[in-house]
């Protein structure tokens, strides 16, 4: 069953290296995606607005989170927990191996190439 949050301007919704159980659908107002690096909160991913999902990438690996969301305003998100999406879809053992392979080279293009050098960061201070 989906459930809402509402998210006040600045709440996390999660933090890099929780653990991963759900994701989110923004329904209304925007969250921002972003990384610590050397000990500084730095813009990442860039916004998710309205129509978007966010923590995604760890429903078939259960891997924790690497980002932080945070609301950019107050905000409105479906809540989708990975066991409940699961268990009311049955993939074939192939498809499940599919997306997982999709996702884990997602993850080393996305996260871990593009986002290796420090140069590649904004601050977030620095952002409307």
């Amino acid at each position: 069953m989906t459930q809402t949050k509402l998210l006040k301007k600045g709440e996390y919704i999660y933090r890099e290296g929780d653990p991963a159980n759900e994701f989110y659908l923004v329904m209304s107002g925007s969250l921002r995606a972003t990384r610590i690096r050397n000990h500084i909160e730095r813009f990442k991913r860039g916004r998710v607005i309205a129509g978007e999902v966010v923590g995604e990438a760890s429903l078939f690996d259960k891997s924790r989170r690497t980002f932080n969301v945070q609301a950019e305003q107050d905000s409105e998100v479906a809540v989708i927990r990975y066991d409940d999406l699961l268990k009311d879809t049955s993939l074939p053992l192939w498809a499940s191996a599919l997306f997982k392979a999709m996702i884990d080279r997602y993850r080393h293009v996305y996260v871990d190439v593009k986002y290796d050098d420090d140069d590649n960061y904004e601050d977030p201070s620095e952002t409307d």
